[in-house]
């Protein structure tokens, strides 16, 4: 196995330091292959060693992030989900790197109705995930109960273009981007209509740290192709988050947040709009996101709440309960605003949404502190004075 093992095309990278990869550091674990026993290595390596010898470039690439899929079902940090369920629990139903105390190690391949093979993903996820982008359905809630709708003449494709006039000249429909967006020089000044987008929420999840996992493997498949798996690991250095693992606090993230959202602005239309969502159950969060709007010269206009994830979806890190409720907030840049937009007080909304679903405390906090944002926004950033 030693001959093998130094043959195989696996990762050789050593697992670097930071908030999540210490936390599986601590029991010794110091390369990423030490995540995978021996028949996993083996497997693993002929999958992708499989998928590398497709000849079509484009079918190629998205068997190869399929191989990339079945990282989440087939390690060492897998265990059971349940007593009786059958089902295995994927590396990151806690969005960290926890150990699995009684590992459970699944058919890498998959067996009929299996969970997490690679045949069993290639029906659930690529089949599936195809047939929805030709006919898209989507779900409405009709009391306690919801149903699936077709959306007529909809179907999720697209030409993707290599510069942005492409998309004036109406010979492409989206421009994809793999960068920060501290500076997006690719995009004139004025031309975005609204800017839609879900920042980091501070120091909740280190989401470069966690895509290490599957970023090694796709290395060994793509990096002679894309120079973006160039380094080791992902590059961070701009990441947009709050992480005390790699010295990153919260005044880091304030200006890379802040400096997202003052390009955002320079390239928004007059009267145009930014709507993001956040949540976070601690108070220097709020004052985080509410300093980078700040500095980027943005007004909250209006601001909703909305039920967020389901708590097994969500890292509960060391909070008591992280609530329901994530805020959708919509703004304007200062020469653009008149007024905050009319809406219901908290107590109001709290009133109204404790009829759907018990709130706790983090809940009433979230409504709070996103009222205090809209205010404080109001009162911090200078408006134009029209004549």
């Amino acid at each position: 196995m030693a001959a093998r093992f130094d043959e195989s095309r696996i990762p050789r990278e050593v697992i670097p330091a930071g908030f999540n990869t210490n936390q599986m550091r601590k029991y010794g674990y110091r390369h990423w292959h030490q995540m995978f026993n021996a028949r996993q290595l083996r497997g693993l390596d002929l999958l992708f060693g499989a998928v590398r010898g497709v000849a079509d470039a484009p079918a190629r690439e998205l068997l190869t992030l399929l191989a990339s899929a079945s990282l989440e079902f087939n390690s060492m940090f897998c265990g059971a989900k349940g007593l009786g369920t059958g089902a295995i629990r994927h590396v990151f139903a806690h969005h960290a790197f926890i150990p699995a105390k009684e590992p459970l190690e699944a058919n890498l391949w998959g067996v009929h109705r299996s969970s997490g093979g690679y045949s069993t993903l290639f029906k659930e996820r690529l089949l599936r995930g195809r047939a929805w982008a030709d006919a898209p359905i989507e779900r409405r809630f009709t009391g306690t109960k919801a149903e699936k709708v077709p959306v007529p003449g909809e179907r999720l494709a697209g030409r993707p273009a290599e510069c942005f006039e492409q998309l004036l000249n109406d010979e492409a429909d989206m421009l994809l981007l793999n960068q920060s967006s501290e500076v997006l020089a690719q995009v004139p000044d004025g031309s975005v209509d609204v800017v839609i987008t879900d920042p980091p929420f501070a120091d909740s999840v280190m989401y470069s740290e966690l895509s290490d996992y599957f970023y090694v493997w796709l290395r060994q498949a793509l990096a002679d192709d894309y120079e973006n798996f160039a380094t080791s690991h992902v590059d961070d250095r701009r990441e947009a988050v709050h992480n005390p693992g790699r010295g990153r606090d919260g005044a880091f993230y304030t200006t890379v947040l802040g400096n997202i959202f003052a390009e955002s602005g320079r390239k928004l239309r007059p009267g145009g709009k930014m709507a993001f969502t956040f949540h976070h159950s601690g108070e220097s969060a709020w004052r985080h996101i509410e300093d980078a709007l700040v500095f980027a010269g943005f007004l909250v206009e209006h601001w909703w709440p909305v039920f967020a994830e389901m708590e097994s979806g969500v890292p509960l890190r060391g909070k008591e309960h992280n609530g329901h409720l994530d805020i959708v907030f919509v703004c304007v840049k200062a020469e653009d605003a008149s007024q905050p937009a009319a809406q219901d007080s908290v107590e109001t909304m709290s009133r109204n949404l404790a009829e759907r679903v018990p709130l706790g405390a983090a809940d009433h906090r979230a409504l709070l502190e996103a009222a205090k944002v809209q205010s404080d926004t109001w009162q911090r950033v200078s408006v134009p004075q029209v004549a």
